[in-house]
């Protein structure tokens, strides 16, 4: 019964808090990627009319990180996460640092010229990329702590079976029916815990090496192997969006810069034309 609740105790400890921790990491990755698409969106139009629109979608998704990183910081202390908690307070002194180099960079961008922008701008991405890595550092502690919990186990899982292997053998023959039931207590355990278990730690493991195309097992079981796969599911539904998230942020900077390009050459060409009529004029 002790390792049955040690059991209990881990799986729940994983659904109820490493997973909706890693989520919580996860939001906080998302609105910090909102963040600087709607300032660098500034920077790329440079329109004051645009800018207050941009700036909203800003402060509302500066309002989320916030949010999302008390709840985090929370929950790594509730489960003695001390380098967690400690990477967390990194990201309070590097997120105000990113916010304000972010504003002045937009401003800028629309006050002062492209050339003001641009001497802030390097700030504002060294900023994010810093945010960026303590928060992908966050969601690897996070992930190790679901892989500890699993392992944890699975050595439950032996240690149960060893124990009941020693009680067989101290029963002898005499004990045999008492043996009988003890096996298919195990085989009922293994199919309903044991197992699924097992298979969800391989689901993890391969969303971990990158594969978010894999099928979360026992989603529709309704014990605590249900609610893991479904907090396993919510996981690999934020990191899909993640992703594609990352994937539009990089399609929308390569437009933004062919639109730069595109302006630059109009803008080269306009003052060609002008120096080639001033050039005509002086001649005639």
């Amino acid at each position: 019964f002790r390792l049955n609740h040690q059991m209990e105790a881990t799986t729940s400890a994983v659904t109820e808090q490493y997973l909706p921790l890693t989520e919580l990491i996860k939001n906080i990755e998302i609105d910090i990627l909102r963040i600087q698409g709607a300032l660098t969106d500034i920077a790329a139009t440079r329109d004051a009319a645009h800018m207050q629109d941009s700036l909203a979608m800003a402060e509302d998704a500066i309002a989320n990180v916030r949010y999302h990183h008390s709840a985090s910081l929370e929950t790594t202390r509730s489960l003695g996460l001390d380098d967690a908690s400690r990477t967390l307070e990194g990201v309070t002194l590097a997120f105000e640092p990113f916010i304000e180099s972010g504003r002045a960079m937009a401003q800028a961008y629309v006050s002062e010229g492209e050339q003001a922008g641009k001497r802030l701008k390097d700030d504002f991405d060294a900023a994010a990329l810093g945010l960026r890595t303590l928060t992908e550092s966050l969601v690897e502690a996070s992930q190790a702590g679901v892989a500890q919990s699993a392992t944890t186990l699975v050595e439950d899982r032996t240690q149960l079976e060893d124990a009941v292997r020693r009680q067989a053998m101290m029963q002898g023959a005499s004990a045999a029916l008492s043996l009988g039931l003890v096996i298919i207590v195990l085989v009922l355990f293994d199919r309903q815990m044991v197992e699924p278990v097992a298979r969800m730690t391989e689901t993890t493991a391969r969303m971990a090496d990158g594969d978010l195309t894999v099928e979360v097992p026992g989603l529709s079981r309704k014990d605590e192997i249900g609610k893991l796969a479904q907090a396993v599911e919510i996981f690999r539904g934020n990191a899909i969006k993640v992703r594609q998230s990352a994937a539009q942020q990089d399609a929308e900077h390569r437009r933004n810069r062919r639109k730069l390009q595109s302006e630059i050459l109009a803008l080269t060409n306009a003052i060609d034309e002008e120096v080639s009529g001033a050039i005509g004029v002086v001649m005639s």
